[in-house]
């Protein structure tokens, strides 16, 4: 079990798409948190009902990095 997964290409992302889709429920991936370094990057992911999609704040390993901290720091209060 997961909560997130963090994605720095777009081939990436549908890579991961291809391999989850038939076996995650829809109501799986309403759940699932993905990190994303750009929009270009989270594309593949918005067909498939992964609606809980991040973007880091500019395509730049650092703003990613910080997009994952917060992530973490989220799910520790919760």
């Amino acid at each position: 079990h997961f909560d997130a997964a963090l994605f720095y290409s777009r081939r990436t992302a549908a890579t991961f798409v291809s391999l989850v889709e038939a076996k995650l429920t829809r109501e799986a991936r309403t759940r699932l948190t993905l990190l994303c370094l750009s929009d270009n990057v989270a594309a593949p992911l918005r067909a498939p009902h992964f609606v809980r999609v991040g973007l880091a704040d500019h395509t730049r390993e650092e703003a990613t990095e910080a997009l994952a901290v917060a992530f973490a720091r989220s799910r520790k209060r919760s």
